[in-house]
């Protein structure tokens, strides 16, 4: 048997074993993914036979009328506007799943409304924002921007200008508010948008 080893090539042997261990780690990988795919369906089976809860007292979101000036025209404020005759909230981080599991599965359909009025929040405040600071109107900017960041609004936009205002105003010890604020929301957007603040800090 020594022997036999002695004549085998050196690479010969090498390639086996990286074929033992490629195929061990090959066959762990696909128990692991077996093991997460039934665990999903397991956890989406008991979702959907969950029954339907009051979803009436959830923190909705409402858009305070001083925020919207209703004179200068633009389209994001009209937008502002018609949503806040519209339920809202906040859902980001939550996949459909945990909203069946939570709140059952025949509700469903209007909390995935109500997160997408979110998404249209944010949209619309960051584009209003925006038309203010063209006009100059950098107080009515700030109001806005701060409202957005105390909804935990996650685009970058709000909280970078907001901070720009502070640094003009003499307030920059006001940033930190903003870091922690943003290091507290639950969006893939969230590092970025400290690391960017605290650039400016």
């Amino acid at each position: 048997m020594d022997q036999i080893l002695r004549n085998v090539p050196i690479l010969t042997i090498c390639i086996i074993a990286f074929l033992v261990v490629l195929n061990i780690r090959i066959r762990k990988s696909n128990r692991q993914q077996q093991n997460a795919e039934e665990a999903f369906w397991e956890r989406e089976n008991r979702a959907n036979a969950t029954r339907k809860q009051d979803v009436s007292n959830l923190p909705y979101i409402t858009i305070p009328k001083e925020i919207i000036l209703s004179n200068i025209g633009t389209d994001s404020e009209k937008k502002l506007s018609n949503l806040s005759e519209k339920q809202i909230l906040n859902l980001t981080g939550l996949t459909n799943t945990d909203l069946k599991l939570e709140y059952g599965v025949a509700n469903l359909e209007f909390l995935s409304s109500c997160d997408e009025h979110f998404t249209e929040l944010v949209t619309a405040l960051t584009d209003y924002s925006k038309d203010l600071l063209d006009r100059d109107m950098n107080n009515e900017a700030r109001s806005v921007l701060e409202y957005a960041v105390s909804v935990q609004a996650d685009a970058k936009p709000l909280y970078i200008r907001l901070a720009k205002l502070y640094l003009e105003s003499g307030t920059p010890e006001k940033i930190d508010d903003l870091i922690t604020a943003a290091d507290q929301l639950h969006s893939l957007s969230k590092t970025s948008i400290v690391a960017d603040l605290k650039s400016l800090r």
